[in-house]
């Protein structure tokens, strides 16, 4: 019998490498457990498990190694949020793909297996997204996304609804970052999570830094894994409201991601959108009577721009698709907790048909062509942190 050698593969039966699972967390030992459960059920299996444990306080190191010692603990000495804690696991990482969690996430048993596969097929992908599913509920959390001319995240499935980017052969620009696949064989020197952004869109800003370089940011719906933050839950069931903390860092971070990765262009032309969301959020602010993280979070945001401004020198000299071919103007995916106000729905409404108008008319002002992008260099375990710790903390 001949032995199966490469060229008798078929070309519709991808290789596929060795995945690391990366979970990071903080505090999180209640979620451990489960989370750690469904890394083992995975099929085919981890080629290894790290846990990052960015400085948690209830032991959640300590148990993985006393009741997971096949897990690597790397367990972090100071709180730098999760982006700092995903670039350590990946640079950590043996294998050519890393599964990224956070700690309650949990991954089906397939998700790893047709997150690679996705990715063997489009060798040159960097990111490949789950279908997230809301845990406790059959509930649609969000699939892959488009960044939005306001640099929110567009989403799939979002909240249960479908289509919400007009479907799945449109280019992905953005994600969720509770479970992601990062292809490390590919993954530029220069591009990590941004560390100073620590919490809240490092996931949209890493994948849309991604696509300007014209790599793939790949969804695969039928991997799923479920989300089992329980504060989201009950923001979903209407027993809690929005985030007080998310006030400050979404909407610094937000400004940061559009600062770092839009065309100058953009970012004037879109100019009277940003003034009219900011309004917005600033009302969300006083209603939920956090207008002081409101202000704190444009404190932040001017504090940082030295480094924001070496971030964007590095991210525009990598450019190689334009914002008209990256950007959206489609209905933004608002959290259930937002929708529950009578007076948002027709505002998000009437919003969302100026942006969309706005943007059918300056869209073509932006675009430019740029040089074809030259083969990505192999992966480096630097990790890059250009700022001070962040003004506010949780």
């Amino acid at each position: 019998m001949m032995e199966e050698t490469p060229e008798h593969i078929s070309e519709t039966t991808p290789v596929i490498p060795d995945v690391s699972a990366v979970i990071i967390g903080r505090n999180g030992c209640s979620y451990l457990k489960k989370c750690l459960d469904s890394v083992k059920r995975a099929e085919p299996k981890f080629s290894e498990i790290i846990y990052v444990d960015d400085a948690s306080s209830d032991g959640s190191a300590a148990w993985v190694r006393r009741c997971h010692p096949e897990a690597r603990v790397i367990a972090l000495e100071e709180r730098k949020g999760p982006s700092h804690a995903r670039n350590a696991g990946i640079a950590q990482a043996r294998g050519p793909l890393v599964l990224l969690m956070d700690c309650d996430a949990y991954p089906a048993p397939s998700c790893a297996g047709l997150l690679a596969e996705k990715i063997a097929r489009s060798p040159q992908a960097l990111l490949a997204v789950p279908k997230i599913i809301l845990g406790g509920t059959d509930i649609v959390q969000h699939g892959g996304g488009r960044c939005h001319i306001l640099g929110m995240t567009v989403f799939q499935d979002a909240w249960g609804g479908t289509g919400r980017i007009g479907g799945h052969n449109l280019p992905f620009t953005s994600c969720g970052g509770s479970i992601m696949m990062v292809n490390k064989a590919v993954l530029p020197p220069d591009l990590r999570f941004d560390e100073n952004m620590f919490f809240s869109c490092e996931d949209a800003d890493f994948a849309l830094g991604a696509a300007i370089r014209g790599m793939k940011v790949l969804y695969e719906p039928d991997a799923t894994g479920h989300h089992g933050n329980e504060r989201l839950g009950a923001e979903f069931k209407g027993l809690v409201g929005y985030p007080r903390e998310k006030i400050f860092y979404q909407s610094r971070n937000r400004r940061w991601l559009i600062l770092k990765n839009f065309e100058l262009k953009t970012i004037i032309l879109t100019f009277p959108l940003q003034l009219l969301f900011e309004c917005a959020v600033f009302m969300l602010a006083l209603g939920r009577g956090a207008s002081g993280e409101y202000l704190k979070s444009w404190l932040s945001f001017f504090s940082g721009l030295p480094a924001m401004l070496k971030a964007r020198k590095i991210a525009q000299s990598n450019r190689r698709i334009p914002d008209a071919g990256l950007l959206t103007s489609n209905d933004l995916s608002l959290r259930p907790s937002l929708t529950r106000f009578k007076t948002v729905i027709p505002i998000s409404i009437l919003f969302n048909a100026v942006c969309r108008l706005w943007w059918s008319v300056v869209k073509s002002l932006t675009s430019e062509s740029f040089p074809p992008r030259s083969e990505p260099e192999a992966c480096c375990s630097r990790v890059l942190f250009l700022a001070p710790q962040p003004f506010y903390r949780l």
